[in-house]
């Protein structure tokens, strides 16, 4: 056993401790600090560190990412089957104009039609207008990470 065995044993160094020393870190009192040493040292020691970190951030960006590409579609489709939905039923409703007894049983049904659709368009202008937002916010990014330098 050479000397700088016994002096891992003696001392029950645990592999991190080793690993830490290898690339020229100290840890004292769980706290770490470099000691000055070679580039390729510095270049090792980021691997170490960045390859972990690394995974975890992707990770997360994916769960983050995953969630909204599968809640937009099908919040869309439930929403373009509702669209679907109303068209039909208002449209089958606005038959009843036919059937009308009097002329003011007519100019009632005809104006409860109109404040129906009326509500349908108010909802569209509020909505659309957040939609625009949220892809024009995602464009942004896009070019924000475009834009960004890469190292």
């Amino acid at each position: 056993m050479n000397a700088t065995k016994r002096i891992l044993s003696t001392r029950c160094f645990t592999v991190a401790h080793v690993a830490l020393k290898f690339v020229g870190l100290v840890l004292t009192k769980n706290i770490v600090y470099m000691k000055p040493f070679r580039y390729w040292k510095n270049r090792y020691l980021l691997h170490f560190v960045a390859d972990p970190m690394l995974k975890e951030l992707q990770q997360e960006s994916r769960n983050v990412i995953k969630t909204y590409k599968d809640l937009v579609p099908e919040l869309h489709k439930g929403l373009l089957q509702g669209i679907d939905i109303f068209e039909t039923e208002l449209l089958s409703k606005e038959e009843t104009l036919k059937d009308a007894s009097t002329f003011a049983d007519l100019q009632e049904k005809h104006e409860s039609f109109t404040k129906i659709k009326s509500k349908l368009e108010s909802s569209a202008e509020n909505y659309l207008p957040h939609l625009r937002q949220f892809d024009g916010e995602v464009k942004q990014l896009i070019q924000t990470l475009n834009e960004t330098l890469d190292v």
